[in-house]
């Protein structure tokens, strides 16, 4: 009975990646709004009936994937690093996000241009993904001004400019706004971001407070 459960188990979760590896493929290719279940069954070698089984809808296989590629690892990086310095720390989150840029652009690329005309599909992605990650940055913040290391900003404006000028970065570097980094090297794109937001956030006594 265990281990007839643990075989029915493991099918189920194979099943579900190979669903999920389709609908990323088919993203990236056409877009979050032209791809259909059928689509994405077709894609998978299996029924669309079959998808219903594991999904509930198209964007809970959006979900599935983005919260364990997006989530996950800052989530862990940022318990594994937190006794490190903050400017180690910022480093390694723009790492982070950049080898997440590398790994997924193209369907990154593809729901973030919908995302501009689809409302719904906006929303939805910032209450199951976006906030998540957004709420892991203010966390690391807030503990920051707590220790007295960064000054009293607003958490949440910080790390929503983080993810701003993340976002530009990525769409800069493979062209897409018109232009490139020319003449400067990945890590050391990481150790400009990182040094400018440290030198913004941390406690200087020189300096008016900013108001939280």
């Amino acid at each position: 009975m265990g281990r007839a459960g643990r075989r029915t188990r493991k099918t189920a979760e194979a099943r579900r990646e190979e669903i999920l590896a389709a609908a990323m493929r088919l993203f990236a290719r056409q877009g979050y709004a032209r791809t259909t279940t059928k689509a994405i069954a077709r894609e998978a070698g299996i029924s669309e009936g079959t998808i219903y089984k594991h999904f509930a809808s198209k964007q809970e296989i959006l979900f599935a994937f983005s919260v364990p590629a997006i989530i996950t690892p800052l989530h862990e990086l940022l318990e594994r690093m937190a006794e490190q310095d903050d400017l180690t720390v910022l480093r390694a989150i723009i790492h982070n996000r950049f080898a997440l840029w590398d790994a997924w652009r193209d369907v990154l690329r593809a729901v973030m241009s919908e995302a501009f005309f689809n409302a719904e599909l906006a929303a939805a992605f910032y209450q199951h993904v976006a906030r998540a990650g957004l709420s892991l940055l203010e966390a690391f913040i807030t503990r920051g001004i707590a220790e007295g290391r960064f000054r009293p900003v607003r958490a949440a404006v910080v790390s929503r400019s983080l993810l701003g000028m993340l976002i530009a970065h990525f769409l800069l570097w493979d062209g897409v706004l018109g232009g490139q980094h020319a003449g400067i090297a990945r890590d050391e794109l990481v150790d400009e971001l990182a040094l400018l937001l440290y030198h913004a956030l941390r406690r200087h006594p020189e300096l008016p407070e900013a108001t939280p």
